[in-house]
């Protein structure tokens, strides 16, 4: 019997260290892919129009089907945030990966801080201020009452955070595969 890919989904605000502990979770984990949402929305001036919006679906949906489609690979990481049109992104994305992909797991975990380090990461990765009060008012809201298994992130290291959510899978398979 083949074992079941997992696609970790990285949920939370702008700034909390999404892309950097994903690259964290690929050096720890054997056999995994990391796809980051902002390498398929490269492009000057970003912003959606229709034709925009169905070139980030696409280019996400085929990034992602061809990690779960490998052999080689066992599980994803993609992290992602849900504010804006992201929400809509998203549920199309999963459509497309039911539709393309053998058998897989999704496994979201959301990451979340206090909004003074929030702020102090956004101007640790060089972000200007017009872009942080952006986020803070567009991104930090979207996650409240989620129904994702949260870590709070405001005092760890994207060393310890990558543990934890290796942690949360491992025990999520054991109990999983008891049932």
């Amino acid at each position: 019997m083949r074992k079941m890919k997992t696609l970790v989904a990285i949920f939370g605000p702008n700034g909390v260290g999404k892309s950097t502990v994903c690259g964290k979770l690929l050096e720890q984990t054997p056999q995994s892919a990391y796809l980051d949402a902002d390498w398929c929305r490269k492009f000057n001036p970003f912003h959606f129009t229709p034709c925009t919006l169905e070139l980030d679906i696409k280019n996400i949906t085929d990034l992602l089907s061809n990690y779960l489609n490998c052999p080689e690979i066992q599980t994803v990481f993609f992290p992602y945030g849900l504010h804006g049109q992201r929400r809509e992104i998203w549920e199309r994305v999963l459509n497309g990966l039911r539709e393309r992909c053998d058998a897989f797991r999704i496994f979201p975990v959301l990451l979340l801080c206090d909004e003074k380090e929030n702020i102090r990461r956004m101007q640790a990765d060089s972000r200007d201020e017009e872009r942080i009060l952006r986020a803070l008012r567009n991104s930090r809201t979207v996650y409240e009452g989620c129904p994702y298994p949260a870590i709070d992130v405001t005092c760890l290291t994207p060393e310890e955070t990558a543990g934890k959510i290796r942690q949360l899978l491992a025990d999520t398979i054991e109990i999983k595969e008891i049932l």
